[in-house]
């Protein structure tokens, strides 16, 4: 319910072998370095606090509940209409207000 507020992606290329004994000592030192400053980004989040959720997330919600309306408003019955509608996405309720 809290969101993912962070995505992390690591990206370390592997020539060699994928058998972490079996890569060179330099370039398990690099990608040690580079886990290790990912860890401490994800580390320093403050978890109490509730994901932010940026503009350009809200339009597409507002966008995918127009549509969900007009399905409902043509008489349509969809899952993801119905599921819309038990989360309260189609009156007032906000998945990103709790």
């Amino acid at each position: 319910w809290w969101g993912i507020s962070k995505i992390g992606v690591f990206k370390g290329a592997l020539m060699s072998d994928i058998v972490w004994d079996k890569i060179p000592e330099k370039k398990r030192k690099k990608l040690t370095k580079g886990v290790n400053k990912l860890a401490h980004k994800f580390a320093k989040i403050n978890y109490s606090k509730p994901a932010h959720t940026n503009l350009k997330t809200k339009l597409k919600f507002y966008m995918c509940r127009m549509i969900q309306k007009s399905i409902i408003k043509l008489k349509k019955d969809s899952l993801d209409s119905t599921y819309w509608i038990k989360q309260g996405w189609i009156e007032n309720k906000r998945p990103w207000k709790h």
